[in-house]
């Protein structure tokens, strides 16, 4: 397999990009973690899964990109990871990793890379999960300087306006430019609001002036109505500068790279 480099977007100031190249050796130390999650958490076949993490890590480090370019400081993180729901980490059938999974991963990149947003993910009380070890392994749920542990009193449903996030007494004042919803579904037909998803979450988080992002694979088309910011720049930032490689890497990216910024455009929805 040749070198491959990944471009991975430090911060953005105004129109000013700082970023670094990481290699597929400097990612070593990454897929090494993230395997021995997968080896000891005991929800996944680890020999079936393992050749697929690289995958995976480029995947997540394109999200990660996306939302340090967007330029927001403060992100508060809604996930929707489920062990149930993801029988394996990759899908054979279709040749991708399993849909909604790098929407619940990015937030290992931008701790394990430490890139500019403070990323503060809400899992529900209790919960166990494979996504939610290794977010405490890399750190990105934990108590320190950039990335907070909170928790909600449960999963987050659109249009449920008793979801509440917990905040710890530190925290109570801490506000948000944007609020990230990871790969939550909604019953097909069903279209929301967004200004009401955010009135949801208004008066649950204290989310009073930010932007709401969807994330949602295979597509965000037909889910939320309201004003989408104009995010062609980013992807197309994305699209020509996060990975570097040659299609011969991996299988897969010689129909994925050259349709990247097209490919996240569906994925990703960005509302004021």
């Amino acid at each position: 397999m040749s070198s491959g480099n990944y471009i991975v977007v430090k911060s953005k100031t105004g129109n000013e990009i700082n970023s670094i190249i990481v290699s597929d050796k400097d990612l070593e130390q990454l897929e090494g973690i993230i395997r021995e999650v997968i080896a000891s958490y005991g929800a996944y076949d680890y020999l079936q899964e393992e050749p697929f993490i690289k995958s995976m890590i480029w995947q997540a480090i394109c999200l990660s990109n996306i939302i340090t370019l967007t330029g927001y400081q403060e992100v508060l993180v809604i996930p929707s990871w489920r062990d149930s729901n993801f029988s394996t980490l990759y899908n054979q059938h279709e040749k991708k990793v399993r849909d909604n999974l790098v929407s619940n991963l990015w937030p290992i990149i931008n701790a394990y890379f430490d890139q500019t947003p403070n990323v503060y993910i809400a899992f529900p009380v209790d919960h166990e999960s494979f996504m939610k070890e290794l977010c405490i392994t890399f750190g990105a749920w934990a108590d320190n300087e950039y990335h907070f542990g909170m928790e909600s009193n449960k999963r987050f449903v659109m249009g449920d306006d008793t979801f509440e996030v917990y905040y710890r007494e530190e925290y109570e004042d801490e506000t948000y430019d944007a609020v990230v919803l990871c790969g939550q579904d909604v019953p097909e037909g069903t279209v929301f609001d967004a200004q009401d998803i955010k009135n949801d979450l208004k008066y649950s988080t204290g989310l009073y002036d930010t932007v709401l992002i969807d994330i949602h694979q295979p597509s965000a088309d037909n889910r939320i109505m309201g004003t989408t910011r104009d995010t062609r720049e980013i992807f197309e930032y994305i699209n020509n500068n996060t990975v570097l490689l040659d299609s011969s890497d991996l299988p897969e990216l010689g129909d994925a790279l050259p349709n990247m910024a097209s490919t996240l455009q569906q994925q990703i929805r960005v509302y004021d």
